[in-house]
């Protein structure tokens, strides 16, 4: 095939056994009690895949059984191993918390790869992005606690200006009453 083309060279390839979730239910119907059936045999991608990766550098890919659900499946890894990347104050590739790991997708397969450059660039890019959302927050802080002079705030009004008003809304309805008697 093709497709296998672009698979990394000496990539393993393992099989995917999805979790199955028995359930008791009470006499309404409702779920009570929930556990995994298949706990010895299903395939805990954290220890099985990302772990081996990391420990032997050499990629892994498994099939899923429609691109969408490899999709979902790239998308939630990427974001789990970026979650405990961004967590480390400084990159350590040899760090046991360090995840140099990339998921990519290549159509119904999911590759976990090991590299070093792609982790870091990610990491050094999220670290870039927090300390300008804590810049931002600071200064929209510092313009929500600024002190505004009384004629500039929409809301201050001097006991003069409220006296203003009052009298031309009051000219105004005598206005209208005048008015509504005459016709």
């Amino acid at each position: 095939m093709r497709i296998l083309n672009w698979l990394p060279p000496h990539a393993q390839q393992i099989r995917y056994i999805h979790p199955y979730y028995e359930h008791q239910e009470d006499d309404d119907g409702n779920v009570v009690d929930e556990w995994l059936a298949n706990e010895e045999t299903c395939t805990d991608v954290w220890e099985d895949v990302v772990q081996v990766v990391k420990r032997t550098k050499r990629p892994i890919y498994f099939r899923r059984r429609t691109p969408q659900i490899a999709k979902d499946m790239v998308a939630d890894y990427s974001a789990q191993i970026m979650s405990q990347n961004s967590s480390r104050s400084e990159w350590k590739p040899d760090d046991r918390e360090c995840y140099p790991i990339r998921v990519k997708r290549l159509g119904k397969r999911v590759i976990f790869l090991y590299d070093e450059e792609y982790a870091f660039m990610i990491w050094n890019k999220d670290k870039k992005m927090r300390a300008i959302r804590i810049k931002v927050r600071n200064l929209k802080q510092k313009e929500l606690f600024k002190e505004q002079p009384i004629e500039e705030h929409p809301i201050s009004f001097t006991r003069e200006k409220l006296d203003d008003v009052f009298e031309e809304w009051i000219e105004e309805y005598e206005g209208t009453i005048e008015r509504d008697h005459e016709l």
